[in-house]
């Protein structure tokens, strides 16, 4: 599911989806826009009454949407159009009952001005995978970045990325960020401290390779976080190696007041790193939650 809000920033959009649809087949993509109810300006609907109409409306909005994908979107996947009204969240909320897709397609804004459709908030309640894509995004795929903390859902975003990178024909590098212990002062030298944390760091490394069946053909590394902002450590990281998307394990919250909980996932979505963010979740387990969020 793709989500557009028919303002510039849609061409790009569409156009990235293209190349992805061309790296990935997938089997069906909706293009999706959400009518808000403050979409009509009351000057506007003294202008042209007959707008006011929610089916002229929506036979307008979906004319301009099939322009536009018609436009830039050449892959062979088969594509339907789809507009919801009412407020952004809940309509997001509606559409992944409805349509039940894999992944999630949000445009991010670093130069154009307006809003986009849907609150980055909304990501924390949704069951599927979300990537953001800025408009300085280059179409290739030839590096992924991950994150990892040796947890368990930072070894599936490992798995995921690896297969999606097998897909791509891209390379992996697996980024683990640490930092100074609590007991750490500022005499210490930095470098007599990464020689004494990097036996701990490689045996944790070689667990969590063996506790989840993890190759060793990527590149594993380990970045030491001065600053105590790990989206920053991510950054540096991204750039030093050229990387054209990031992937980051969201984590699986079993309660409501988890999912409202901070982690790394959410800190990322709010960085503008220039370049697509993957924010991957096990649709399987996230579903039951939302599913009880609705009905009760």
């Amino acid at each position: 599911m793709v989500a557009l809000d028919l303002t510039s920033m849609d061409d790009f959009l569409v156009g990235y989806v293209n190349f992805l649809a061309g790296e990935l087949e997938p089997e069906q993509i909706t293009f999706l826009h959400i009518l808000e109810k403050s979409a009509v300006s009351p000057d506007m609907a003294d202008l042209f009454p007959d707008i006011e109409e929610p089916e002229k409306i929506i036979g307008i909005l979906k004319d301009e949407i099939v322009q536009k994908v018609s436009e830039y979107f050449t892959a062979g996947t088969e594509w339907s159009t789809a507009i919801l009204s009412g407020e952004s969240t809940d309509s997001i909320i509606r559409a992944m009952q409805e349509y039940d897709p894999d992944l999630l397609v949000l445009g991010k804004k670093t130069g154009y001005e307006g809003e986009g459709v849907i609150a980055k908030k909304i990501v924390r309640y949704i069951p599927c995978s979300v990537i953001f894509i800025p408009e300085t995004s280059n179409y290739k795929l030839d590096n992924l970045l991950i994150p990892i903390n040796f947890n368990k859902h930072s070894a599936r975003a490992l798995q995921f990325g690896i297969e999606f990178a097998n897909t791509c024909g891209a390379t992996v590098t697996a980024q683990h960020v640490y930092q100074y212990p609590p007991q750490f002062f500022p005499g210490i030298p930095v470098d007599e401290f990464r020689d004494k944390m990097k036996e701990p760091l490689e045996e944790n490394l070689a667990k969590f390779k063996k506790d989840y069946s993890l190759p060793e053909d990527i590149d594993y590394i380990f970045t030491l976080n001065k600053n105590k902002k790990v989206p920053d450590m991510i950054y540096d990281q991204s750039v030093k190696d050229n990387t054209d998307m990031i992937l980051v394990g969201a984590r699986n919250r079993p309660t409501l007041a988890k999912v409202l909980m901070d982690d790394l996932a959410d800190r990322m979505i709010h960085y503008n790193f220039g370049i697509p963010l993957f924010i991957f979740k096990d649709k399987r387990e996230y579903k039951s939650l939302i599913e009880s969020f609705l009905t009760g």
